[in-house]
């Protein structure tokens, strides 16, 4: 099951491949780093912090159609107070296996593009 609906980005692109490139290497740019700092908020058990990081990963979460991650990614960021620490763990892992598996489709994408 693909993670990736590419629905927004083809309707912005309107079909022009080089535009829809674009904007996938930009998601691969900038997810990574956001990503790596979640994972440190994580580590140091920072609940503002992974609401932060979070909340500025929202818009290509968004844009890409992640929208499993979304789900995952509005609760976290809405109750990120009152979840136990293990359930939010567990959220934080799918989100994260979501975000890699993104990795791997946006691969196949542009190179089904290239």
């Amino acid at each position: 099951m693909l993670n990736l609906d590419l629905t927004n980005l083809e309707r912005v692109t309107r079909g022009n491949q080089s535009s829809l490139l674009k904007y996938l290497r930009q998601f691969k740019e900038l997810i990574p780093e956001r990503v790596s700092q979640l994972r440190q908020m994580i580590a140091e058990k920072d609940r503002k912090g992974i609401r932060q990081c979070l909340h500025k990963m929202s818009p290509q979460l968004e844009f890409f159609g992640l929208n499993d991650a979304v789900v995952l990614k509005h609760r976290l960021e809405l109750e990120y107070d009152s979840f136990p620490q293990e359930e939010m763990d567990a959220m934080l892992r799918q989100l994260l296996d979501k975000i890699d598996q993104s990795y791997i489709e946006i691969d196949e994408v542009i190179a089904k593009h290239i």
